[in-house]
């Protein structure tokens, strides 16, 4: 782990840190503008969450599905703290083991420890008992992460297995082993179909737990590992090492093994945490000089040119001092977003709302049990009947959303009535030959504009 960054390099950051002249701004703004991106960037301090006595270590963190509690882990117990406001409502006591990692089953009356023994634990929330206990890794677990259904499990460790468990039975259903090395850092995608693993020695691999088997091993990235994280299209992946650098994969093609693009950027210092947000895929990066960057949702097609992504810099006064990063959640329900620090408890921010006023986010999961085809190929569709899978983010603010079959001048409109959750399934019957599908999702708020998935389908007798 890099080593901490030394108090005299902060002073900078400090609340009496002089801002550029307007005259220089103006300049690097035009020279911003030339380059290809725009930064927005402002200073903000953050709230704090009044933190019960002893050391102020967050190991890790994690929001409920709703968004309505927060989960902590301290050493050897787990704060659930209730978010409006922000209160303990209880501490879990799991034992003499450190809890390294920890994360909500599919809704807030359920949580999974893992621990510094390598043993899982299921809790009830509620009262503060332990359900189940499962043996499951021969030294610390690293990470842990519950599928968005709540079915299964997906455990990784310092033995080098990544171990996907039934949440409700306990019992083991594959377990897949990276290497020689420990695994450090892992992540599940939202559709339940990969887990990445990330080892101590730099290596990348990705795992697909419906064929139960190693589905590519990524290069790209020289040196050590330091975070990764899935977004919420279940297929793009960024990565970081020592450096400024994000590294993003598209998982969809198994040939892809190096990156498809890059993000400069443009912190001041080494990176020390990344996280997506759940539903419109802003990706945060957190450096260690009290810096922030929020980048703006990168498509498949946009990540060859990330450096054209806007970019929200954010410099928090006075907040970590030198004091690690351990973890960052976005509240699925505010848009609110917690950092975890090993000596500053946790920190919340509310600054960033009005970014999130956003367009719908359109997911497909499968299109007749295949996925959407790489580099805008069209899909081949053998039967009349097309069936497509898949979500819409913010369902409750939609306006409309529908399905557009364009084959020559003929034209089928199907409406999309997404469930409380966003999935939504539909069937259409199409002609043969080639035609043009578009899904479009339309928003209450007339100023947003509308969202689109478009993809080709070809079809054969």
């Amino acid at each position: 782990m890099r080593n901490l960054v030394s108090q005299a390099r902060f002073l900078k950051f400090s609340s009496s840190y002089t801002p550029t002249s307007n005259r220089l701004k103006h300049t690097l703004f035009l020279l911003c503008l030339l380059c290809g991106y725009v930064s927005h960037s402002q200073t903000i301090r953050p709230k704090t969450i009044p933190w019960q006595g002893g050391k102020k270590y967050a190991f890790d963190l994690t929001y409920s599905p709703s968004g309505e509690y927060l989960a902590v882990s301290r050493k050897n117990h787990v704060e659930i703290w209730r978010t409006q406001p922000y209160q303990m409502e209880k501490s879990i006591e799991t034992g003499e083991e450190k809890v390294t990692a920890i994360s909500y089953g599919n809704n807030a009356a359920l949580l999974v420890t893992g621990s510094r023994d390598g043993t899982l634990r299921i809790w009830n929330t509620l009262d503060g008992f332990m359900i189940r206990e499962i043996a499951a890794h021969e030294g610390p677990i690293s990470s842990i992460k519950v599928s968005s259904d709540g079915s299964r499990i997906a455990s990784a460790g310092f033995d080098g297995m990544l171990r996907w468990w039934d949440f409700y039975e306990g019992s083991l259903v594959a377990d897949f082993k990276h290497g020689r090395t420990e695994i450090m850092f892992m992540d599940l995608s939202h559709d339940q179909r990969f887990a990445v693993t990330a080892g101590y020695n730099g290596t990348m691999k990705v795992w697909d737990l419906n064929q139960e088997k190693l589905f590519n091993s990524l290069i790209g990235i020289k040196g050590p590992i330091k975070g990764i994280s899935l977004g919420p299209d279940s297929r793009t992946l960024a990565a970081f090492s020592e450096g400024k650098t994000i590294w993003l994969w598209n998982l969809s093609v198994k040939r892809n093994r190096e990156p498809v693009g890059a993000i400069e950027t443009l912190h001041k210092d080494w990176i020390a945490a990344v996280g997506y947000h759940p539903e419109n895929g802003y990706l945060l990066s957190v450096d260690y000089q009290q810096q922030m960057v929020l980048s703006q949702p990168l498509t498949e097609q946009a990540t060859r040119s990330a450096k054209n992504a806007e970019r929200h810099e954010y410099k928090l006064q006075d907040a970590f001092g030198n004091r690690l990063i351990s973890s960052v959640a976005f509240n699925p329900a505010n848009h609110q977003l917690a950092i975890g620090t090993l000596g500053k408890g946790v920190l919340l921010l509310d600054s960033f709302r009005k970014l999130f006023e956003y367009p719908h986010f359109i997911r497909v999961f499968q299109v007749n049990d295949q996925e959407l085809p790489h580099e805008g190929d069209p899909l081949m569709c053998y039967g009349k009947t097309l069936r497509i899978s898949g979500s819409i983010s913010r369902a409750a603010f939609l306006q409309e959303a529908y399905l557009l079959v364009e084959q020559g001048e003929d034209e089928i409109k199907v409406p999309i009535s997404p469930a409380e959750s966003g999935h939504f399934t539909l069937a259409v019957d199409i002609e043969l030959g080639e035609s043009e599908v578009t899904l479009v999702a339309l928003d209450q708020n007339q100023k947003l504009p509308p969202s689109f998935k478009r993809f080709g389908v070809w079809r054969k007798r």
